[in-house]
C-alpha cells in the first residue's frame, strides 16, 4: 500500500489532534487552541468542525482525504464505520474519484480499506437513491457527488429531498429523538428521502478542491444533510470573510508548503522560464526541449530502470470571430509541417476533441509527445510525464495558465531522478516582456498553493538572474545568505557508545527494560472513563423554536449515532480482543496487553454494574481510555529508565555530544510549512528565509535578540519533525529546540524559548535537563539556553560560560 509522505502525515496528525480537542473544547475553541487564529463559524453549523487542509497542487490531497475519513470516524465520531458525502467540483473529477475509490487495487481505496474493518460501499448519487438499510448499518458508505447536483434546481438534486419508497426501511422503528431531527414538509411529515437518511447518519463531508464552495448557498445545501464535520482539501482556500455578503473564509488547520513537497520529491522544481518574441520560435524551443529531455530520459532508464516519456503541453488560443488566432488547428499544422513531428505523436484535448480521453499516457507504446489544448486540461487530467508548458500567446494573467501549469508540476513516481533535468519543469512563452511574464507565472504558482516567496524562488531563468524584489516578501540582508555563500553549519547530536561504536541516542537505548502491563492496576476512574458515557443522554437532542437543528456538543452527536447502531451479542473476550487490535503496542506482548484489557473490561462490569453490550456500544471511547491508561504506565516506566541512564549518579559516561554524528543543515531539506513575513530585516539568518516564525510575540523577540548578538555568526529557526532538523531525546518524544546558532568562536548555541508561565512545568524541566546534559557532554563546544520569558540576558550568560 502507498505510504503517506511525512508532510501528509503531519497534516493528518494535526487533524487527529484537532478532533481530539473538539470533544472537550468544541469546534471553535479547539481550532483557536491549535492555531492561535480566529475560527470562522457559519450559520446553523457553528458546532460542526469545518476545517481545511491546504496542500499545493501535486501534494496528494485526495489520498490524504481518504486517510482523513478514517481519522474522522475514529477520533471524532468514535465509530468503526461511517457515512461520507464526498463532494467534487466537476463531473470529470467525479468520474475519476468514483473509479479510483471503487478499484480495490488503487491507493485511494487501499487507504480507505486500511482504516475500516467493515466493508466499504462506494456509489454515486443515483445509486444512493436505492441505498439499502443493511448496507448503511453494516458498511462504510461513500457517496460521491458534485455540489451542484445536490441543489434543488437540479433534477437529481430534487430527488435527493423527495420521498422515495426504496428508502422507507431506513425509517422503521425510529427512536422519537431521531424522528425529531428529520427534515419535514409543511404538514409536519418527514419524507423517506436520501437527505433524511443522511441526517440520521450524520455524514462526514469531504470537499475536494473546495475553494469555490464557501458561499451562503453552499452552507444552505450542506445544512440539509446535518453533517457531523466538514473537511476541505484545496491548494487555494477562500480568504474572503464577509458574512453579510454570504462569503466565509476557510479555517485552515494546517498548511503544507511547496518546499515540503519538493523536499519529498513530489513536484518538479524549479520551473525554468524562457520567453520568445515569435510564436514559432517558442514552438521550436519546445520541440527541441522535448527531444533533449527524451534523450535524458532514456539515459535515466538505463541507470534506474524507470521509463519516462516527456510530454509537452501546448496552449493554443481560443477561436475568435473578430480576429485570426493561433488555434489548435494552426498549432498542429505547424508541428507536423514546420517541425516534422509525426502526426501520431500529437493529440488534441479541447472541449470538442478529446483525443487523450481513453489513452494511457504512461504506456511504453503510447506515441504521444505533444498535447495541444486551450483550457480543457484544467479538471480531471493528470499525467506526471508532462514536463513542458509552451503557450503561444502572452501569459497576460495568472489565471490564463494557472490550471495548466499545475499539470506539469508532478514528479513521476514521486522519486527524485539521477539526471537533474528530469527534476525540473519547463515553461516557454511567447512574450516581449520577460519580467511581466515571470510575474504572471509566479502568480499562477500562488494560485496553485505556493506562498509568495516560494513562487518567486521556484522560477528560474537560463542565466539564473533574480526576477523579483524579494523585499516584497521577506526583509533580508543585502547579498547572499551564509548558506548561499557556501558556509557550513553542523550541530553535534547526542550519542551513546555501544560496544565501542557511537550510535545516535534515541528511545531504543532506554526503552529496553522489563515491566509487565498485566501487573498494573486495571481500574479506570470516573475521570478516565465517565459512567455517563455508558448511560447516555439521548434526550438532550433538540431543535429550536424555528424548527432549525441546534447542533449540540460532541457527545450528543455520538449519542445520536449510537441510537442508530445499537449492537448486542458481545462477550467480554470478544470486546477485549477488538480493543486490543485497535491499540498499537509494539513494545508489549499480546499476552500482557490482552490480559490487561480483559481485566479493565471485567473490572468496569464488576465495579459499575454495566453490561458488556453497554460497554461495546461505547467501545471507541473505552478504547481511547484504555489506550491513555496504557500510555500513562508506559511513560512512567520510560521515565524511570530514561532518568536512570542519563541522570542517576551522574548518568552513563557513554553518552556524549558527538560532532561525528552531527546534523548538517541544508536548505534543500529545510522545508517549513510557512515562512516569516514580517518587516524585520534579518542580518544573520543562515538561510535566505526564516521558517515558521510568527510576525509578533516573544519567539520573534528571541530571534531578533539572536540576530543582534555580536558573538553570533549566524542562526537558524529549527523546524519540528523534519529529517534534517536538530533534536534531543526526552522520555516520551523528540525535543526540537527553537533556535540553533553558530558563534564566531566555533561553538554551537541551542536556544529553547519558554514563556514564563511554562518555564517551571515538568515538560520544560525535562527539556532543560537534556539540553544542559547535551551541552555538558560536548567538551565545551556546545551551549544551551532556556530563557524564562523575555529574559534575553540568559542567552548572553550562556555564551559567556
Amino acid at each position: 500500500m502507498l505510504e503517506l509522505k511525512q508532510y501528509q502525515q503531519r497534516s493528518l496528525d494535526a487533524l487527529a489532534e484537532y478532533f481530539g480537542l473538539c470533544g472537550t473544547l468544541g469546534a471553535k475553541n479547539a481550532f483557536i487552541s491549535l492555531t492561535e487564529r480566529p475560527y470562522h463559524s457559519v450559520p446553523h453549523l457553528a458546532e460542526v468542525p469545518y476545517v481545511c487542509l491546504r496542500v499545493p497542487t501535486g501534494g496528494g490531497k485526495t489520498f490524504m482525504a481518504c486517510h482523513a475519513l478514517g481519522i474522522a470516524a475514529r477520533e471524532y465520531l468514535t465509530t468503526d464505520k461511517t457515512v461520507c458525502l464526498w463532494l467534487v467540483p466537476s463531473n470529470a473529477i467525479l468520474a475519476q474519484t468514483l473509479a479510483a475509490l471503487r478499484d480495490r487495487d488503487h491507493p485511494y481505496r487501499q487507504a480507505v480499506d486500511s482504516v475500516f474493518t467493515c466493508p466499504v460501499a462506494v456509489m454515486d448519487l443515483k445509486e444512493a437513491l436505492y441505498l439499502q438499510r443493511g448496507t448503511v448499518m453494516g458498511e462504510t458508505v461513500i457517496i460521491v457527488a458534485t455540489l451542484a447536483a445536490l441543489r434543488v434546481e437540479d433534477t437529481d438534486g430534487r430527488k435527493v429531498y423527495e420521498t422515495n419508497g426504496a428508502l422507507q426501511s431506513h425509517f422503521s422503528a425510529l427512536d422519537r429523538a431521531l424522528e425529531e431531527l428529520l427534515e419535514k414538509d409543511e404538514d409536519g411529515v418527514y419524507p423517506y428521502s436520501l437527505a433524511n437518511v443522511l441526517r440520521l447518519h450524520r455524514p462526514v463531508v469531504i470537499m475536494d478542491e473546495a475553494h469555490n464552495a464557501r458561499t451562503k448557498l453552499t452552507f444552505e445545501v450542506l445544512e440539509r444533510f446535518k453533517p457531523s464535520c466538514i473537511l476541505e482539501f484545496t491548494a487555494t482556500p477562500e480568504t474572503t470573510h464577509e458574512p453579510d455578503s454570504g462569503y466565509f473564509a476557510s479555517n485552515v488547520l494546517h498548511h503544507v508548503s511547496a518546499a515540503e513537497l519538493k523536499a519529498e520529491d513530489m513536484i518538479k522544481l524549479p520551473i525554468h522560464l524562457r520567453t520568445r518574441s515569435v510564436w514559432k520560435d517558442a514552438m521550436a524551443d519546445a520541440v527541441e526541449t522535448q527531444r533533449t529531455l527524451e534523450k535524458t530520459a532514456r539515459a535515466e532508464e538505463k541507470r534506474t530502470g524507470e521509463y519516462i516519456r516527456p510530454v509537452v503541453l501546448l496552449q493554443a488560443q481560443p477561436k475568435s470571430q473578430k480576429k485570426d488566432t493561433l488555434t489548435f488547428e494552426v498549432i498542429k499544422h505547424s508541428l507536423v509541417e514546420d517541425f516534422k513531428v509525426p502526426e501520431n505523436k500529437v493529440a488534441i484535448a479541447t472541449g470538442d476533441q478529446r483525443e487523450i480521453e481513453d489513452v494511457n499516457l504512461f504506456e511504453r507504446d503510447c506515441p504521444i509527445r505533444f498535447i495541444i489544448t486551450v483550457q480543457a486540461l484544467k479538471e480531471g487530467w493528470d499525467c506526471s510525464f508532462a514536463y513542458v508548458l509552451c503557450t503561444v500567446s502572452e501569459i497576460s494573467t495568472a489565471r490564463s495558465v494557472e490550471q495548466i501549469l499545475g499539470r506539469i508540476l508532478r514528479l513521476p513516481q514521486a522519486r527524485r531522478k539521477e539526471h537533474d533535468e528530469l527534476n525540473c519543469a519547463q515553461a516557454i512563452a511567447t512574450s516581449a516582456n520577460f519580467i511581466a511574464t515571470a510575474g504572471n507565472l509566479r502568480d499562477a504558482l500562488i494560485d496553485n498553493g505556493f506562498q509568495a516567496m516560494e513562487a518567486s524562488d521556484f522560477i528560474s531563468t537560463p542565466e539564473g538572474q533574480t526576477l523579483f524584489d524579494m523585499s516584497l516578501f521577506q526583509k533580508g540582508a543585502a547579498g547572499k545568505s551564509p548558506w548561499q555563500q557556501g558556509e557550513t553549519f553542523a550541530v553535534p547530536r547526542l550519542a551513546i557508545r555501544v560496544d565501542g561504536q557511537l550510535e545516535l541516542f534515541d528511545e531504543e537505548h532506554f526503552l529496553d527494560y522489563e515491566w509487565n502491563l498485566a501487573d498494573m492496576d486495571a481500574a479506570l476512574s470516573e475521570q478516565e472513563f465517565p459512567s455517563a458515557f455508558v448511560v447516555g443522554r439521548a434526550s438532550s437532542i433538540d431543535v429550536d423554536e424555528r424548527g432549525q437543528i441546534e447542533y449540540g456538543p460532541v457527545e450528543e452527536l455520538r449519542e445520536q449515532l449510537a441510537l442508530i447502531a445499537t449492537e448486542t451479542g458481545w462477550a467480554v473476550p470478544e470486546l477485549a480482543h477488538w480493543i486490543d487490535r485497535q491499540i498499537p503496542h509494539p513494545d508489549l506482548t499480546w499476552e500482557q496487553a490482552g490480559l490487561f484489557i480483559h481485566k479493565v473490561v471485567a473490572t468496569l462490569m464488576d465495579e459499575r454494574g454495566v453490561t458488556v453490550d453497554q460497554l461495546a456500544r461505547q467501545r471507541f471511547r473505552l478504547r481511547g481510555a484504555i489506550a491513555r491508561k496504557i500510555d500513562q504506565y508506559r511513560r512512567e516506566q520510560a521515565k524511570k529508565a530514561y532518568d536512570g541512564l542519563l541522570f542517576k549518579d551522574g548518568g552513563s559516561p557513554d553518552v556524549v555530544a558527538s560532532a561525528e554524528l552531527a546534523v548538517k543543515l541544508s536548505e534543500a531539506e529545510y522545508a517549513p510549512s510557512w515562512y516569516y513575513e514580517g518587516p524585520y530585516a534579518w542580518k544573520k539568518s543562515y538561510f535566505p528565509k526564516v521558517g515558521e516564525l510568527k510576525s509578533e510575540g516573544e519567539e520573534l523577540e528571541c530571534a531578533v535578540c539572536l540576530d543582534g548578538i555580536e558573538e553570533v555568526k549566524y542562526w537558524v529557526r529549527n523546524i519540528e519533525r523534519r529529517d534534517n532538523s536538530f533534536w534531543l531525546p526526552t522520555s516520551t518524544d523528540k525535543f526540537y529546540p527553537d533556535f540553533l546558532a553558530l558563534l564566531n568562536d566555533g561553538r554551537v548555541l541551542v536556544v529553547e524559548y519558554k514563556g514564563a508561565d511554562r518555564w517551571s512545568n515538568d515538560d520544560s524541566k525535562e527539556k532543560r535537563a537534556i539540553g544542559e546534559l547535551w551541552a555538558a557532554r560536548s567538551d565545551g563546544t556546545c551551549l544551551f539556553a532556556m530563557p524564562k520569558g523575555p529574559d534575553w540576558g540568559a542567552i548572553a550568560t550562556a555564551i559567556k560560560k
